[in-house]
């Protein structure tokens, strides 16, 4: 069915039920509304057959157009649509959906109130599409442009309606790009032929005059010049002598680009210049038996800004701190995954993509600074950072590959943020649910831990890790997957000895976990330095003390239901 088949019934689903309830009734006690449900619900249901996505679609269009404009609906209709009629089913549920946000929101069920209920909807509609994309590749520019838009309009609802977004939509407007710019050029209009200019009538012949002189030829008329295309902000570039030093022209950059950004906040250029020239002046820094700067770090106000910018998914004010920060701390390798973060929640590409190529060539020049930290022991690279440098290492090396699921995971949940800490554990224990086999669920599991530790929340962190270490030890996964495995232990080891401060008995599974890693992964201890107090003649306090004693029992929750438990 083509697009605009679809988008016949547009109107009569966005026109409102009546003028005094322009949203109708909740329609969760209409008999359609528990059929649809019924269907949906044998997705997951074995045993129970395939859902019957005809009777889907046919009571979600009649109870949008007749009952209510219910949340769950738009959502149920925009999938079974992706399901049946592909591209043109997702991008017409999406331009709808959209639509419906922005007109609807206030009344529409459910009640604004239930907000949490409202992200979940939208949260479960982007995983369907999610799992249709594959099916729904097309080469039809005009149609990819259309599920562009409509893409970047439900996406730009989304943010101007909740508080706290479920979802960015990346992936999928990622792909619709990627798939536009594969898709072949139409072929140009032949010109049409000229016509043939009619035949002289025939004349009498004449006797040939003699000939005469070729007059000179007269000056070509005066053409009029093309119109010249737009400029952008016209931009006076700082004076250079010519014998002048690499400093200088870095100098000259950095002031080309504060006046471009001046003059256009959003032009990408502004962002590649005032890299290219702050990091051109950058020497390696020397550093201490402990890899460490005499540079102190940055101020705890300074960390508190921008973390509170990360948690209300304020990106303006984030992409406005990371760039007047980065004048004075430039290998602070941090700020450029916050830069990025900011342009991606925007759909700035242009500026995504100067950020991520200009920190490539930045770090490819100074590999070391991955594990330097500054004075007093905090890193220039925290552990997301690594990451992220490591996915656009991989996005350069030929095509990009998949998306890391773990990834992607991580970003959501910092994109909630510690103040949305419930939503974003739901949004993690969507993540796990949705994994394919035993290590994805394992690897989503120690992500949802990290973020807990992330949110100053150790214990809910210590109790999902006790289970996931002994699964780790059950499956011996050490043995094939150590990367894997140190990160978990990584984790319990930091939330061991924040936990300690408050419960001593902490200190055991913090050595248990210490000895873990030292033969798991070096890279992670230089994180956790000991310090050894001396306690008296012939011994030392602090650190180890008397000596490890044997781990405790795992005293918080079980291993998930599908391990089986340690020692049998």
């Amino acid at each position: 069915m083509q697009l605009e088949e679809l988008l016949v019934h547009k109107e009569a689903i966005l026109t409102p039920i009546s003028d005094s309830d322009p949203c109708g009734e909740d329609p969760k006690y209409e008999d359609a509304y528990s059929e649809i449900k019924e269907e949906v619900g044998k997705m997951s249901a074995l045993g129970s057959g395939s859902p019957d996505w005809n009777k889907v679609e046919e009571h979600s269009i009649k109870l949008l157009k007749e009952t209510a404009k219910e949340l769950n609906l738009f959502a149920y209709l925009g999938f079974v649509w992706s399901q049946k009629y592909k591209l043109a089913g997702m991008t017409a549920g999406m331009d709808i959906a959209a639509e419906a946000l922005m007109k609807f929101w206030d009344d529409m069920h459910p009640s604004a109130k239930k907000v949490r209920i409202r992200a979940r909807a939208v949260d479960w509609y982007h995983t369907r599409l999610l799992e249709q994309l594959p099916d729904c590749k097309s080469e039809d520019r005009e149609l990819l442009q259309k599920s562009l838009d409509a893409v970047k309009a439900l996406k730009n609802a989304v943010y101007e309606k909740f508080e706290d977004p479920p979802v960015n939509f990346r992936k999928i407007r990622t792909t619709f790009e990627e798939w536009l710019a594969q898709a072949p050029e139409p072929e140009p209009e032949k010109p049409p032929e000229p016509e043939k200019p009619p035949e002289p009538p025939p004349q009498a012949a004449a006797a040939p005059a003699p000939a005469a002189a070729p007059a000179a030829a007269a000056p070509a008329a005066p053409v009029a010049a093309a119109p010249a295309p737009a400029a952008g902000p016209a931009i006076q570039a700082p004076a250079v002598a010519g014998d002048a030093s690499l400093d200088d022209v870095a100098k000259a950059l950095v002031q080309m680009a504060t006046a471009l950004r001046t003059a256009d906040p959003a032009h990408p250029l502004g962002y590649q210049l005032r890299r290219m020239g702050i990091w051109a002046r950058v020497k390696m820094p020397k550093v201490n038996n402990n890899r460490e700067m005499l540079i102190p770090g940055p101020q705890p106000n300074v960390i508190k800004q921008i973390e509170l910018a990360m948690s209300k998914s304020n990106w303006t004010a984030l992409q406005a701190q990371v760039e007047g920060f980065f004048t004075s701390a430039p290998l602070w390798l941090d700020l450029q995954f916050y830069a990025a973060q900011a342009a991606e929640n925007q759909s700035q590409d242009d500026i995504l993509s100067i950020i991520k190529a200009e920190t490539k060539r930045f770090v490819a020049r100074f590999e070391e600074l991955l594990d330097i930290k500054f004075k007093g022991g905090m890193a220039l690279a925290s552990p997301q950072t690594k990451d992220w440098l490591e996915q656009i290492s991989r996005e350069g090396g030929g095509g990009g590959g998949e998306p890391d699921p773990a990834a992607e995971l991580r970003s959501a949940l910092r994109s909630h943020g510690a103040g949305a800490f419930a939503d974003a554990l739901n949004a993690g224990q969507a993540a796990i649910d949705s994994a394919s086999d035993p290590r994805g669920k394992m690897r989503m599991r120690i992500e949802v831990a990290g973020f807990c530790l992330e949110a100053d929340q150790p214990s809910w962190a210590d109790a999902m890790l006790r289970g996931l270490v002994e699964e780790l030890e059950y499956y011996r996964v050490a043995q094939f997957e150590p990367k894997l495995a140190g990160k978990a232990w990584r984790f319990m080891l930091e939330a061991s000895r924040k936990l300690k401060a408050f419960d001593p008995a902490y200190g055991d599974m913090e050595q248990r976990a210490m000895r873990q890693l030292a033969q798991l992964d070096l890279s992670h201890i230089g994180d956790f330095p000991v310090e050894l107090k001396k306690k008296g003649p012939g011994g030392f306090g602090g650190g180890f003390g008397k000596g490890p004693a044997a781990p405790k029992p795992a005293a918080a929750p079980a291993p998930a239901a599908d391990a089986k438990p340690a020692g049998k």
